[in-house]
């Protein structure tokens, strides 16, 4: 049976073409993450950066999504073709790094890959809203995750090999190559510019307080994302200087990580459907709290094997319910007003969360042993704090 029959048989007939486009695209950008984005943290310390700089490549993702409401002005009707092309002017940046050698450049590099591609998150989920009914949104998500996670599985380990053996420059030059592919891919997709959405920047600001709900989800999400940011960039630290692991070693590593990622995906698609996005996130934001607390206990590679494993977990299920919970909570005309506000937040408590942990590392009596604590409490509490967000909204009928 060839591979396009496969994919026609995962979802009804009326959104295979979409599906099949973001499948395609989708796996083409696991290639992309396994061979660039997993090791530029790594990479940055190996070329000489120092926790300043390796802090603020690891809060990138989330800071530079102060620009997310910019995406806004991109016209609705070019919202599929805005998307693709941030996709493939920010991964195509990487094919720079064949001039860098020092840690500062790769700092450059990655700011400007995340400021571009921080552009896309308003206008992808308005083209998601547009392509996928709200039945089967959380399942078509779930399964064309599995193809990106699947390429991560067997691309991580060949690319750790390739970064041991043959260098960073041509291991990230390939990635990026399949990194604009990946856009070219999503190209293809047929949508519907009206179903989009016209979006508002003035009405974004205000959601907050019209939106009390969401005001509160948002709440949790500041204090969980601000906790999880003073320990994330001492995660690559740790595994670099305290256990001295190998490229190769942080290859299996996220191996591993792309394995729990991929099923994590399948079960987490189906529990948008029938349990709601909330719920999803509520969990996540738990097992997302343990991360910390293993750095802390560990004494060799083997809890941090398990936070890489819980990594997964918590990948999936913050990604298919963090974006299905603003398509639950925004109206039918409001998708990309929702996703920059939260976009924006993001990148707040991404700037906060880092720079406060670095201040924090360099004080001796607390070191990086005390940030990881205070990382876990914090994220505990703020996961108490979304337990009282309420799933309002209406879930598809049992067994669809």
């Amino acid at each position: 049976m060839h591979t396009h029959d496969v994919l026609g048989r995962l979802v009804p007939s009326h959104i295979r073409h979409n599906f099949r486009c973001d499948f395609v695209s989708a796996v083409l950008v696991g290639v992309f993450t396994a061979t660039v984005v997993n090791f530029v943290p790594v990479l940055t310390r190996r070329l000489g950066g120092n926790a300043f700089e390796v802090a603020l490549v690891v809060a990138m993702p989330l800071a530079a999504n102060l620009m997310a409401p910019f995406g806004l002005y991109i016209p609705h009707r070019w919202r599929l073709q805005g998307t693709a092309l941030t996709w493939i002017l920010g991964r195509g940046v990487f094919l720079f790094i064949v001039f860098i050698s020092t840690a500062s450049p790769v700092v450059l590099l990655v700011g400007v890959f995340y400021v571009v591609v921080s552009l896309s998150p308003p206008n992808y989920l308005a083209v998601m809203r547009a392509v996928y009914p709200p039945q089967l949104r959380g399942r078509a998500m779930g399964y064309v995750r599995v193809g990106m996670t699947a390429a991560l599985i067997v691309a991580t380990p060949l690319a750790g090999r390739m970064m041991d053996t043959l260098g960073y420059p041509l291991t990230f030059v390939c990635g990026a190559l399949f990194g604009i592919a990946s856009g070219v891919a999503f190209l293809r997709m047929r949508v519907d510019p009206a179903a989009t959405g016209r979006p508002s920047f003035r009405r974004s600001l205000g959601i907050l307080k019209r939106d009390g709900n969401f005001a509160l989800y948002s709440s949790a999400l500041m204090i969980v994302g601000t906790g999880y940011m003073l320990a994330a960039p001492l995660f690559t630290i740790f595994q670099v200087d305290r256990l001295q692991l190998s490229y190769s070693q942080i290859g299996l590593l996220n191996f591993l990580n792309s394995v729990v990622w991929m099923l994590s995906y399948v079960l987490f698609g189906r529990l948008v459907d029938r349990r709601g996005p909330v719920w999803v996130v509520q969990v996540s934001l738990l097992l997302q709290a343990m991360l910390p607390l293993c750095y802390f206990l560990a004494a060799d590679i083997k809890l941090v094997a398990l936070a890489f494993a819980l990594s997964g977990m918590v990948i999936a299920a913050g990604d298919l319910g963090v974006m299905n919970v603003i398509m639950a909570f925004a109206g039918p005309d409001q998708v990309p007003d929702y996703a920059a506000l939260h976009g924006f937040l993001a990148g707040l408590r991404g700037i906060a969360g880092s720079l406060l942990g670095a201040a924090l590392v360099s004080i001796p009596a607390i070191g990086m042993e005390g940030v990881f604590v205070l990382s876990f409490v914090l994220q505990l509490g703020g996961w108490l704090v979304a337990l009282r967000v309420h799933n309002t909204y209406p879930l598809p009928a049992p067994g669809v």
